[in-house]
C-alpha cells in the first residue's frame, strides 16, 4: 500500500468503513444514501449487491455527483415512508440544522425502518465553510429522539490514541517535501499503528479520562 494513501486513509475513515461493513448484511429493500457518492467514494466500502437490495438512491447537494436527487437544504423530496433504511455517514457537521434534517428522515423511512448515521468528533475542519459543527453523544441521541427515533445504540469509534494517530497521520501529509514525508512516515507509521491498537485495550474504554476522547460516532436507529 502506498505511503500517501496510508497518511490520507485516516483511522476515522477506516472505523466508519468498519462500522458499515458490519451492518451490511442487515441492509434490504430500498435504501437512501444521504449526501453519499455515487463516483470518487471516500471510503472502501461499497453498497451490497443482489436481490435483498431492491433500490439505493443518492441523494446529495452537489450535482458534480451526479446524485439520483438533488437535496435542497434540509428537505427530503421523497414521500412518507419510501424507504427501509436510510444511510447518512459524516454528513451531519455540513447541515445547518440537524433536527430538521432527521425529522425528515424520520419521515421518510417506513414504520420500522432503520437509520445508519456516523459523525466526526474530534477530527479537524474539513469542506472549509462548509464544515459547522461536531455533535456530541448526547446531542446525538436528543436530536434522534426529538425526532421520534428509539432502539438506539450510538457507539464511540476510537480513543484517545486512535485521535492522536490521526493527528500524527495528518500532520506527516501536509510535509510538502515529498522525500522528507516519506521518511518521516516510514519512522512514524509503526508508531501511529501501535497508538490505535493499545486503543484496543479494555483499560482504554475503562479509563474517564481516556474514553472522553473520539474520532466520533457510529448510530443505529429505529423508526418506531
Amino acid at each position: 500500500m502506498k505511503i500517501n494513501y496510508k497518511l490520507h486513509y485516516s483511522f476515522r475513515r477506516f472505523l466508519v468503513d468498519q462500522a458499515l461493513e458490519k451492518i451490511k448484511p442487515a441492509l434490504n429493500g430500498v435504501i437512501l444514501d444521504l449526501g453519499g457518492k455515487k463516483n470518487k467514494k471516500r471510503g472502501r466500502f461499497r453498497p451490497p449487491s443482489g436481490p435483498q437490495i431492491s433500490q439505493w438512491v443518492y441523494a446529495n447537494k452537489d450535482t458534480n455527483e451526479e446524485p439520483h436527487v438533488v437535496l435542497d437544504g434540509e428537505k427530503l423530496a421523497f414521500p412518507n415512508a419510501s424507504f427501509n433504511w436510510v444511510i447518512c455517514t459524516e454528513v451531519l457537521e455540513y447541515v445547518d440544522n440537524p433536527t430538521r434534517l432527521m425529522n425528515e428522515v424520520y419521515r421518510v423511512l417506513n414504520h420500522g425502518g432503520r437509520l445508519v448515521l456516523t459523525a466526526p468528533f474530534l477530527f479537524r475542519i474539513h469542506g472549509h465553510d462548509h464544515d459547522l459543527q461536531r455533535l456530541t453523544e448526547t446531542k446525538l441521541k436528543s436530536v434522534l429522539t426529538q425526532a421520534g427515533f428509539g432502539d438506539m445504540t450510538i457507539e464511540s469509534q476510537g480513543y484517545y490514541f486512535t485521535v492522536l494517530a490521526d493527528f500524527i497521520k495528518m500532520a506527516i501529509a501536509q510535509i510538502s517535501s515529498k522525500p522528507i514525508r516519506y521518511l518521516v512516515a516510514l519512522f512514524l507509521l509503526p508508531l501511529v499503528l501501535l497508538l490505535a491498537m493499545v486503543d484496543q485495550l479494555s483499560a482504554v474504554a475503562k479509563s474517564e479520562f481516556l474514553s472522553s476522547f473520539t474520532t466520533g460516532y457510529f448510530v443505529v436507529a429505529k423508526k418506531l
